[in-house]
């Protein structure tokens, strides 16, 4: 039997059946309203890079947040400069960056030829300013199917807003960034088989066949990122080596002394080490 409620008296019953009502209505309206934004989308592709940024708990740990906002504020800054004035990237606006703690994220949905250059000139420039601002980063390249949206949930009052970025060529840049043992980057056979668009390549400054060193212990082939040529200057031994104990980060440990030489190696091969010379007394 129904509860009698006289007129001006309040509903409790009614009140929480009503709220739940509108709650489950409002949850409806989510599912149908991402439903649609996926069906609207499609399936896409675009030119991921996914780094990371190495010795990141011993950087946290030794510095202030102001201090952390700056060393990362100096290497996006410089790979900022280097696209307004690298004549070989005409058109960054197609490209876009995140920093999610010690992770870098970058894609375009640039055309082709165009998105690559643009994605491959950034993460180039991203590493070399990592080295020389202390921030040692590993990196991969790829293309495949992924998706950005940024969008504001329904609702009334409007709901909070939020950002993703999803797909297999995430994934994959992530798993191929996180085995190398190095500072360094790889671009992998779909990008350069997207990327390539009829035109020449700028010779080495593209990239060059390496065998890169994996946290396995074994090397494997790959087209390596020609980061240390982003610069006129070359690098010195004793430059790498300051980049990975650099802001307080400890460079001790086996693994990170295996790092540092494994990049040195590939720093010479690509002939961008400043060879020193020995005046000892024989």
């Amino acid at each position: 039997m129904a509860k009698r409620v006289n007129e001006g008296e309040f509903d409790k019953d009614r009140y929480y059946d009503d709220k739940e009502q509108s709650q489950l209505d409002a949850e409806l309206s989510r599912e149908a309203f991402w439903e649609e934004r996926f069906r609207e989308r499609g399936r896409r592709t675009m030119f991921v890079a996914f780094a990371d940024v190495l010795g990141f708990r011993s950087l946290v740990q030794s510095n202030s947040l102001s201090e952390l906002h700056a060393i990362y504020s100096d290497v996006v800054k410089s790979v900022a400069r280097a696209g307004y004035h690298n004549p070989g990237s005409t058109n960054w606006s197609r490209l876009s960056m995140r920093v999610v703690s010690d992770s870098i994220i970058l894609w375009s949905d640039a055309e082709r030829g165009a998105g690559f250059r643009q994605i491959y000139s950034a993460v180039r420039f991203l590493l070399n300013a990592g080295v020389t601002s202390g921030l040692p980063l590993r990196a991969a390249l790829t293309w495949g199917e992924a998706e950005h949206f940024a969008e504001a949930l329904p609702g009334d009052p409007p709901s909070f807003a939020v950002e993703a970025v999803l797909g297999s060529a995430f994934v994959r840049a992530f798993e191929i960034e996180h085995e190398q043992q190095w500072t360094g980057g790889v671009v992998l056979q779909a990008a350069l088989d997207e990327g390539r668009d009829g035109t020449e390549w700028p010779g080495d400054d593209f990239g060059t066949a390496y065998d890169v060193p994996m946290k396995s212990g074994k090397g494997t082939m790959m087209t390596a990122i020609n980061w240390p040529q982003a610069r006129f200057k070359r690098f010195t031994e004793a430059e790498i080596r300051a980049a990975f104990a650099a802001h307080g980060k400890d460079g001790s440990s086996d693994d990170v002394q295996e790092k540092i030489a494994n990049t040195l190696e590939f720093v010479r091969r690509v002939g961008w080490l400043e060879e020193q010379l020995d005046l000892t007394l024989k």
